[in-house]
């Protein structure tokens, strides 16, 4: 198994996460594992309680800001979603009180390859490349992010896991469920350990209660 150095221990009151969230692939995934029964999805409320779990272990990136209703905002994740899957969610999107960013399917001038599947596309998803771009973008540009967990469980988001490793960012996961974990096994082997319990620092959507 690959091994990685942790970064320096810091307080829990002074860790500062950045949460980007993969909201295709949390639904698709949890969808299918549920038989598409969207009460059983329930992504709202798991969502919500990621969101009381990455708070457990700090603070969310833009805690203690002023919020456009002039409270104090508790700081926020960033669901990044494909432009089919907005209109039907925003009552969930806007209930998590997270920015969003819209992430349009590119149409290409001729069907390509899809590696993952095998299959050849005509569009092309832009929400991979959105999160990894607006992820390490924070890393570099915020000098108080400490952390990153991030809601999702896709092997492209490897290289853009490592480069955090090499910042100094401790990295947590929030995978939709154990099956999409299985697939990248890699990916468990960049997450860091909680030195409260001596666990993986790992959230899986599927397993709240």
């Amino acid at each position: 198994m690959q091994t990685t150095t942790s970064p320096p221990e810091i307080p829990p009151e002074n860790r500062v996460y950045i949460l980007p969230i993969d909201w295709e692939n949390v639904f698709y995934s949890l969808a299918d594992k549920y038989d598409n029964n969207f009460e059983d999805v329930n992504l709202e409320y798991r969502l919500r309680k990621l969101k009381e779990w990455v708070q457990s272990h700090g603070k969310l990136w833009g805690h203690g800001t002023v919020a456009r209703d002039g409270k104090i905002s508790e700081g926020h994740g960033r669901i990044f979603v494909p432009e089919h899957l907005s209109a039907p969610h925003s009552r969930i999107i806007v209930g998590l009180n997270f920015t969003t960013e819209l992430c349009p399917k590119l149409e290409l001038p001729e069907p390509k390859l899809d590696t993952k599947s095998g299959l050849y596309k005509d569009v092309v998803d832009t929400v991979d490349d959105a999160i990894i771009d607006w992820t390490l973008s924070m890393i570099h540009s915020q000098s108080n992010v400490t952390d990153i967990c991030l809601a999702a469980a896709d092997k492209d988001y490897i290289p853009m896991l490592k480069q955090a490793r090499e910042c100094g960012i401790r990295i947590s996961l929030a995978p939709p469920t154990e099956e999409a974990l299985a697939w990248n096994k890699e990916i468990v082997d960049l997450v860091d350990v909680d030195p409260a319990t001596g666990e993986k620092l790992l959230f899986m959507l599927d397993q709240v209660v």
